[in-house]
């Protein structure tokens, strides 16, 4: 899978860029602010259908643009995909986007357009995998499996409403003295929450085992673990509580957990348990990655989970993702860069890769295809012709 024709339309410092791809490596050079990140951003949000750095699409749209469209021609096993993606600022409510999206030229929701571009990103944040909140692991889980899986994407759009909706309850019973209208939510959070847990814990088990040999390949001689923590049943943060084996034993579970937090979800106005609290553990030789690792090793653990990403989406979807490194060798020692252009190398020319360096593109790259951007323009190489209105 890879992009053949790219359209940004007043998306950020995009007024309007387009491009001609194709597979294997384009280093995008230039110096800092030109829009580098934002060429890879633009191409993240038509694959996931929002941002992956802002909390609202709105800081995405180009300052006094009334609208922004993003396009992409992607040449896949089953033929070519046109996706367009449309919004629309809200005359009524300025705050607000109305969104439409096209997927091969018919109107669709957003969960179905999932899946039509897979991609797997690197930002310069996402070093912070190891040390930082689980609220980031997890966004890591659902980015990756929601591409690959509807109902996943499904039951997380409707768990998150559920959720919302439990904690409001919750909160009227604890300030208002309102009855337990809470438990009108439960079979919703565990239907849904069981849904998510089961396919994370597959998910998080075929990672680990590509991570860690990926591992070794970007240059580490240690052994990584990846382990996925739900929080079904217990109520404290770091518990050893494992996987369940099917979606059932989850609902189960989840149903046990719930009962048994409801004095304290009753007293704290939130829902303790659910797949909202989940954790994945990384451990380095045996030991919490967190706490022992050092900062290259860090890195070298996050290269590991995406390089595994590449190859679990292969081995899902049965054809290359496209991958987005932004500005990820400026992260990286000598070493450590050389081993990763290597991965890079050994993944093969199918695999189209887009990666952003501060000033000259790195030397020694064969078959590497150099743009360079300034001002929201790519100079050098094909700009592509004009494929949208």
């Amino acid at each position: 899978m890879h992009i053949a024709e790219l359209r940004l339309f007043a998306f950020r410092s995009h007024v309007d860029l387009r491009l001609t791809l194709g597979p294997g490596l384009t280093v995008v050079h230039g110096r800092n602010g030109q829009g580098k990140t934002n060429l890879l951003e633009g191409i993240a949000v038509l694959a996931l259908t929002r941002s992956p750095l802002a909390p609202s699409l709105t800081e995405c749209l180009a300052f006094g643009a009334p609208s922004m469209r993003l396009q992409a021609e992607v040449a896949a096993r089953r033929g070519r995909i046109a996706l367009d993606l449309r919004w629309d600022r809200d005359e009524a409510s300025p705050g607000r986007l109305r969104r439409r999206f096209r997927l091969d030229d018919q109107p669709r929701a957003a969960r179905t357009v999932l899946g039509a571009l897979r991609v797997v990103c690197f930002w310069p944040d996402d070093l912070g995998l190891v040390k930082g909140a689980a609220a980031g692991r997890r966004r890591l889980l659902d980015m990756a499996i929601s591409q690959g899986d509807a109902a996943y994407a499904e039951a997380g759009v409707r768990y998150r409403r559920a959720l919302e909706q439990r904690n409001a309850a919750l909160r009227q019973t604890r300030d208002r003295g309102r009855p337990a209208a809470h438990r009108s939510w439960d079979d919703a959070v565990v239907e849904l929450g069981s849904v998510m847990v089961a396919a994370r814990a597959a998910f998080v088990e075929a990672l680990g085992r590509l991570a860690g040999t990926a591992l070794a390949e970007v240059g580490e001689p240690a052994t990584l673990g990846l382990s996925y923590r739900p929080r079904l049943t217990a109520l404290a943060a770091g518990a050893d509580e494992p996987p369940p084996r099917t979606a059932t034993e989850a609902a189960e579970r989840l149903a046990a957990g719930l009962a048994r937090a409801e004095p304290d979800e009753r007293a704290r106005g939130q829902t303790l348990v659910g797949p909202h609290r989940d954790e994945v553990e990384m451990t380095l030789d045996g030991r919490p990655a967190r706490a022992f690792a050092s900062q290259g090793q860090q890195r070298s653990i996050v290269l590991a989970v995406k390089v595994a990403e590449v190859r679990l989406h292969r081995l899902a979807a049965g054809e290359e993702p496209v991958l987005l490194l932004d500005d990820v060798l400026s992260e990286l020692d000598r070493p450590r860069q050389a081993a990763l252009l290597a991965v890079l190398a050994e993944e093969g020319a199918d695999l189209q890769t887009l990666l952003t360096v501060a000033g000259d593109g790195p030397e020694g790259v064969p078959g590497a295809r150099h743009l360079r951007m300034e001002g929201g323009r790519v100079l050098g190489g094909d700009p592509g012709e004009p494929f949208g209105p």
